[in-house]
């Protein structure tokens, strides 16, 4: 794994299957972990993040012996679900919010553009 991100790959209705390329590794869980939860810990979690640096893995690729020794602390499944929704509502602002972002800077630079054509017209 190059990126050292975790997603959460959701279903879709007309997809039947899926096939990732040689820098992406899924994964499954038993009903003792939230995949949103496992999603959080391994991109955020200070627990993550220390393993991963003790391995000397962060700057350079996961590889699956690595995800397979990581320790995980696992909350009960409520506060799993409560940590993931809340995490996921940050990805998802922050993702809105660097589109609105990019938004008002393609429209500023149209205004700026189209103001400099006018003047430059008009002189």
């Amino acid at each position: 794994m190059l990126q050292h991100r975790a997603f959460l790959v959701l279903p879709e209705d007309h997809v039947s299957e899926l096939i990732l390329t040689a820098n992406f590794t899924a994964l499954s869980f038993d009903n003792t972990i939230d995949p949103a939860y496992f999603t959080w810990w391994f991109n955020c979690s200070h627990e993550a993040q220390s393993q991963l640096q003790g391995r000397g893995q962060l700057g350079r690729r996961v590889v699956v012996r690595d995800l397979k020794e990581l320790k995980i602390t696992l909350p009960d499944l409520t506060t799993q679900t409560d940590i993931a929704q809340i995490y996921q509502d940050g990805v998802t602002s922050a993702s809105l919010y660097r589109k609105l972002a990019d938004t008002v800077e393609e429209k500023s630079l149209q205004f700026i553009q189209q103001r400099i054509v006018k003047e430059s017209t008009h002189d």
